[in-house]
């Protein structure tokens, strides 16, 4: 009887070890649907990163903020900010927080650093015969002068009226291994022959890139960016 505790406990050590280890780690929020539906929820994006000293840094991707926070976590119950979570699941690749009650039942689905590293290697096209890489939350090339290419894109239009006050704007564009800006092109949904604007933008950032890595080579990445916006051209 002493032996069959003592190996639960042991397996038990194990279990709850490496748990913890794979906790440790930076997390990106990949969608949050509605604990009860199981339907998605429109939710602000935003990562957190645990480290053994009991702080966790939270990062707001709209907003490009950060902020540093106490959590605790004793068996499934984690507290973070005086808030707190129900871990239903913490594995190498996926973490799931819920949170539910009187006001509101989310689950947050998480995806770990290693596991969109892992993944970003087998999401790939051919072009021109080369291997073109799609970029993700993590990974993606380098604008000179800009940490944010939502940001930077977004800030390239002025705001103004149009007669349609929710216009789409997507880029999309390939950032070869050696830096150059290559196949540009994009929409405006409320403007006419919005290419040409797409494409003046784009050429203010040729020979201002830095391609994309992955196991430390560069590589040829395909960008795709989104956004809404109010624009007005000139």
């Amino acid at each position: 009887m002493k032996f069959i505790i003592a190996l639960f406990l042991f397996f038990y050590s194990i279990n709850f070890y490496t748990q913890k280890n794979s906790f440790n780690t930076k997390w990106f929020l990949n969608k949050t649907v509605n604990c009860s539906t199981n339907k998605p929820i429109n939710d602000s994006k935003w990562n957190i990163e645990f480290d053994t000293l009991n702080k966790a840094l939270i990062t707001f991707n709209n907003l490009g903020l950060k902020k540093e926070v106490n959590y605790t976590i004793n068996d499934s119950l984690l507290k973070v900010n005086d808030i707190f979570y129900e871990v239903k699941k913490v594995t190498i690749d996926t973490l799931m927080l819920s949170i539910n009650n009187n006001k509101i039942c989310k689950t947050y689905i998480f995806e770990s650093k290693l596991f969109l590293n892992k993944k970003q290697k087998q999401k790939y096209f051919t072009h021109n015969g080369e291997l073109v890489f799609y970029t993700n939350k993590i990974n993606s090339p380098k604008l000179n002068g800009s940490s944010n290419l939502l940001h930077y894109f977004s800030n390239s239009f002025q705001y103004g009226n149009t007669q349609n006050s929710k216009c789409n704007v997507t880029f999309y564009f390939i950032i070869t291994k050696t830096g150059a800006l290559i196949e540009p092109r994009g929409s405006i949904s409320c403007l006419k022959k919005s290419n040409k604007k797409i494409i003046e933008i784009l050429e203010k950032t040729k020979n201002k890139w830095t391609p994309m890595f992955i196991n430390n080579t560069a590589v040829n990445s395909f960008v795709r960016i989104h956004f809404k916006h109010n624009v007005e051209i000139h």
